[in-house]
C-alpha cells in the first residue's frame, strides 16, 4: 500500500539522492511491521571502489555500507532487494540477512551496465514464468526466466555476456 519512485531529473521532492533515498527508507521503516513485505529496487549505474560498490546518484554517491545501514532499520520479515546495476554482487555480503532475498543484475566483476530489468520485472508478471504451475510466479521463477533470456539474447547476436544474474535468498 506503499510505495515511494525516486528518480534523476525530477523535482526535489522526487530526486534519486542519498539523503533522498535514507529519508525514504526512515518513513517506511517507522510504519512498517514485521508483518508487512518490503522491496527496494536500484536501477542505475554504480561502480566498485575496491571491495565496495558505489552506487551512483545525483549529488554524493552513497555505498553498500550506507544501503545496508539504513535497511537494518526495516522491520518486515520478508524483503527483497533488486540491484540492478554493474557490479551489483559487491554488495552482497553487506546486504545479506535472514529473511533477505537480493537479486543482483551482475557478479561483483562485471563493470557494464545492465538488461536484467528489461528481463526480470516483465517475467514476474508472465504467466509462462510460472514454472511450477501454481498460479503465482515467484521470484525465483522470475529470476530464473530472466537470466535464460539474458543469456539467449547474448548467445543470438553472437556477443559475450557482459553480466551475470546472481542471487542470495538465506543471509549467508
Amino acid at each position: 500500500n506503499r510505495l515511494t519512485v525516486l528518480a534523476p531529473g525530477v523535482d526535489a521532492a522526487g530526486a534519486s539522492t542519498a539523503d533522498r533515498i535514507a529519508e525514504a527508507v526512515r518513513v517506511h521503516s517507522s510504519a512498517m511491521t514485521t508483518a508487512d513485505r518490503f522491496v527496494f529496487y536500484y536501477a542505475g549505474q554504480a561502480n566498485a571502489v575496491g571491495d565496495s560498490l558505489r552506487f551512483n546518484l545525483p549529488g554524493p554517491d552513497i555505498t553498500q555500507d550506507d544501503l545496508a545501514r539504513w535497511l537494518a532499520s526495516i522491520q518486515a520479515d520478508t524483503q527483497l532487494v533488486v540491484l540492478d546495476c554493474p557490479h551489483a554482487a559487491l554488495a552482497a555480503r553487506a546486504l545479506a540477512r535472514p529473511g533477505r532475498v537480493l537479486v543482483l543484475a551482475s557478479t561483483a566483476e562485471q563493470a557494464h551496465a545492465t538488461r536484467f530489468g528489461t528481463h526480470f520485472v516483465p517475467a514476474l508478471a508472465r504467466a509462462e514464468s510460472d514454472a511450477n504451475q501454481d498460479g503465482n510466479v515467484s521470484v525465483l521463477e522470475a529470476f530464473t526466466a530472466a537470466a535464460r533470456e539474458i543469456e539467449k539474447w547474448y548467445q543470438d547476436r553472437q556477443l559475450l555476456p557482459t553480466e551475470t544474474p546472481c542471487m542470495e535468498d538465506n543471509g549467508d
